[in-house]
């Protein structure tokens, strides 16, 4: 694994021991002391996660060790929050009528909450 600098910002890049193809995790830190040592943090977490492939700590989808922001990332929203978003996106975007939602995507969406309530991440 290696910490390479690309536009002055910091990425890890790696072969993926289950696929065999490479990855690339973009950090968006800047090309500095303080963002490599950064930087080494998550690649040493990564590079432990890969020893224990076994016991399932290593996550493909890198969301993991992705930096945080404030909110949600896509691991921790739930079927019913990301349904939400979609009914908001089909009523400002896509100009679907309140009522439409009401009569199409409520009972879509009772169904979510009572029987799919779980991270939307672990949705296959």
């Amino acid at each position: 694994m290696t910490i390479e600098s690309h536009q002055n910002k910091l990425r890890l890049r790696w072969t993926c021991p289950e696929t065999g193809k490479r990855k690339t995790l973009a950090l968006g830190l800047e090309d500095s002391e303080a963002g490599r040592g950064f930087s080494s943090t998550i690649k040493d977490r990564i590079e432990k996660d890969i020893e224990n492939i076994g016991y399932s700590h290593y996550d493909p989808t890198l969301l993991k060790y992705r930096l945080r922001t404030i909110g949600k990332n896509a691991s921790e929203i739930t079927t019913v929050e990301l349904f939400d978003r979609f009914t908001q996106h089909q009523f400002k975007s896509e100009g679907v009528m309140k009522s439409s939602i009401k009569s199409r995507y409520q009972p879509v969406k009772r169904m979510l909450e009572k029987h799919l309530n779980i991270r939307a991440a672990s949705v296959d």
